[in-house]
């Protein structure tokens, strides 16, 4: 995939490239580390290389938290990204270093810097926050019992 992306970006020679979810600040400065990321990193790279200029198409993570605040519990907010991260990461190729525990930390950090108001103190707090929305075991024998 990511060959015929770089052989697509060659081809079309683009002079702007947008991307999303912060990717035009993923800031690689090699091609393997760029894959290793994330599609969108893998064209910031790209565009860097060849001195393409790039915007992200969302907001700034600040202007994202205070919107998400005003319809949703922080505790919510935060629940919704790090179990969609959580999948993300789950995703990726097993051959890498992986501490899940600084990175969920570390993510909700960057969240707290933001502006999400949410009391973290630790790992256990952040499990705890996690676990609240996702379901039973029983609620999920519920939900297959009746497919």
């Amino acid at each position: 995939m990511f060959g015929r992306m770089e052989n697509a970006f060659k081809e079309f020679k683009p002079d702007f490239i947008l991307v999303e979810g912060g990717a035009g600040k993923c800031e690689h400065d090699d091609r393997a580390n760029a894959i290793n990321h994330n599609e969108a990193c893998f064209i910031s790279y790209l565009a860097r290389r060849e001195g393409v200029l790039i915007e992200d198409i969302e907001p700034p993570l600040t202007k994202q938290v205070e919107y998400l605040q005003s319809k949703y519990q922080p505790d919510f907010v935060l629940a919704m990204y790090l179990i969609r991260q959580i999948y993300s990461e789950q995703a990726k190729p097993i051959e890498r270093d992986f501490d899940s525990e600084k990175e969920m930390l570390d993510f909700t950090q960057c969240f707290k810097d933001n502006g999400l108001a949410v009391n973290i103190e630790n790992i256990r707090d952040i499990l705890n926050i996690i676990n609240s929305y996702l379901p039973r075991n029983e609620e999920l024998k519920e939900i297959y019992s009746s497919n």
